[in-house]
């Protein structure tokens, strides 16, 4: 069962990035050329400072030497955010509600998200699950963030969130992981868990 979520979930992480990069190249082609070749210089600028301070090893110097250009990049890269943050709630948390429990990948592998004890999913934790799973509130505040305040407060909270982000992430993987019936911390909040199909249907 592990192997199949994990299956879905790459499958559905790939065409959301698919769908919302192609939105991005297509519709907003001058936007997607800055931000392409601010990629670019980000990454060469990164590569240069790292060479230069290779004998120190400094993560701090490297990150107070690229903070403006890591700042312009995000900034650049704002539109690209909200189409994919865009599509990664409508496809997981209304398309899928409204489709059983299922994406396009659990579809695939007959799989699907089902309410412990009742037979319809509840809408309220359903939210509350791909919240949690996907940290949409966190990135959210990231957001917005990035649109509103300025460069330094921005990497500052952008930290932070950052490390909010990682530490549920683990927390649900860990869960998943160590649990015997598999669930996550999401899961466990929301009540719900990963069913296959064909055994529902028996």
């Amino acid at each position: 069962m592990k192997l199949k979520r994990l299956s879905a979930y790459l499958i559905d992480i790939l065409l959301i990035y698919f769908i919302a990069n192609t939105i991005f190249m297509v519709v907003f082609k001058d936007e997607y050329s800055r931000f392409a070749k601010s990629s670019e210089e980000y990454i060469a600028t990164i590569q240069k400072v790292a060479e230069k301070t290779k004998d120190t090893k400094s993560i701090e110097t490297i990150a107070e030497e690229t903070k403006e250009l890591n700042y312009n990049y995000l900034k650049l890269g704002t539109t690209s955010t909200i189409l994919t943050l865009s599509i990664q709630i409508i496809y997981f948390v209304f398309a899928q509600y409204f489709n059983n429990g299922q994406t396009l990948g659990k579809k695939i592998l007959k799989i699907r998200i089902k309410q412990i004890g009742e037979e319809r999913l509840n809408a309220g934790l359903f939210v509350l699950r791909e919240s949690l799973l996907f940290v949409l509130p966190i990135k959210i505040i990231d957001l917005v963030c990035l649109l509103t305040t300025k460069m330094n407060t921005y990497l500052t909270i952008n930290a932070l969130t950052s490390n909010i982000e990682t530490l549920v992430t683990l927390a649900i993987i860990g869960f998943m992981l160590f649990r015997n019936d598999g669930r996550g911390l999401h899961e466990i909040i929301s009540r719900t868990e990963v069913v296959p199909v064909k055994k529902e249907k028996e």
